[in-house]
């Protein structure tokens, strides 16, 4: 009886097996692109099967470009703010709101 093992097609890089499954379902077509299918199909000398959703969609997934994408980007995540940003909006508000409390009691007194 033999081993499986599992790996990611960026893990698989430089290793070479008799046969290569390559399993991806469409949660992960946004972080498909054309070298990492050349990864993960080229690292077998016997056989590559690969198993998809929808051929379609995977097609189009892989002509998109190589551009590598962080987690942020294919998870369509927003960024929350970094604590300078807050302070910097908080002291902006209390600036302008000095600023219109002061004119408010120029014009009060005129």
């Amino acid at each position: 009886m033999a081993m499986g093992y599992v790996d990611t097609s960026y893990a698989s890089q430089g290793k070479t097996v008799d046969r290569v499954f390559v399993a991806v379902g469409n949660e992960s077509l946004p972080a498909a692109n054309m070298k990492q299918w050349y990864v993960s199909l080229s690292r077998g000398k016997e056989m590559a099967k690969v198993y998809v959703e929808d051929k379609q969609e995977v097609r189009d997934a892989i002509a998109k470009g190589s551009e590598r994408l962080s987690a942020v980007e294919l998870t369509h995540t927003k960024l929350r703010d970094s604590w300078r940003q807050k302070f910097s909006q908080s002291f902006e508000r209390n600036r302008v709101g000095r600023f219109l409390k002061q004119r408010a009691a120029v014009i009060a007194n005129y």
